[in-house]
């Protein structure tokens, strides 16, 4: 899957295509996002700018977000959980794998710095009792101790940080698509 991404990245990075960030559709009781893509004389990448954007959104916004990441991505039953008493789970689906069936609880957590591990062992400590695995979506990253943390033994936790955010909103369409532009540049390599 890594070698995938990083195919998909460096296609994405070749002259001739652009990502573009694209607004993301809206529930119905939500303003449209307003966002625009960023051109080669912007001094932000693509991902700068859909970060910032995320960071804009409203946390249910982005908790929605990510609870569509999570269907995308195979989980059925997809729910993003109360507001108020949510003990620290943002949402909740069901990972199907053949016969077996797997709850998936995920914490949102839009940070323009760096994660902690405090958040991987509050996050493991409100999955006690219902799951055995969760994940931390950041539009962050994560700190060295951070990543530690949720690599050890006894509930590991999955993570994903802003770059990797970045590739599967891209991956699945989500505000993000990538269109094919004109390298005059290149071209005009043949002229010679």
């Amino acid at each position: 899957m890594r070698k995938q991404l990083t195919r998909q990245r460096n296609e994405r990075n070749t002259p001739g295509t652009t990502a573009v960030v694209e607004p993301i559709e809206p529930d119905e009781d939500e303003q449209p996002i307003a966002i625009t893509a960023a051109t080669d004389e912007d001094s932000t990448t693509w991902q700068q700018d859909l970060l910032s954007h995320l960071l804009a959104m409203s946390p249910l916004a982005f908790e929605r977000l990510c609870a569509q990441i999570l269907r995308e991505a195979g989980c059925e039953e997809v729910e993003v959980t109360q507001y108020v008493g949510d003990e620290g789970l943002d949402g909740v689906g069901l990972l199907r794998m053949g016969l077996l069936t797997f709850p998936v609880y995920f914490q949102a957590k839009r940070y323009a710095g760096t994660v902690g591990p405090e958040k991987v062992r509050e996050l493991r400590g409100a999955l006690f009792g219902r799951a055995d695995k969760g994940i931390l979506i950041t539009t962050g990253r994560f700190s060295s101790a951070a990543m530690k943390e949720a690599a050890r033994a006894g509930a590991p936790i999955d993570l994903i940080d802003g770059e990797r955010l970045c590739d599967l909103l891209l991956e699945y369409k989500l505000g993000v698509t990538v269109r094919p532009v004109v390298d005059v540049a290149a071209l005009a390599r043949f002229e010679s």
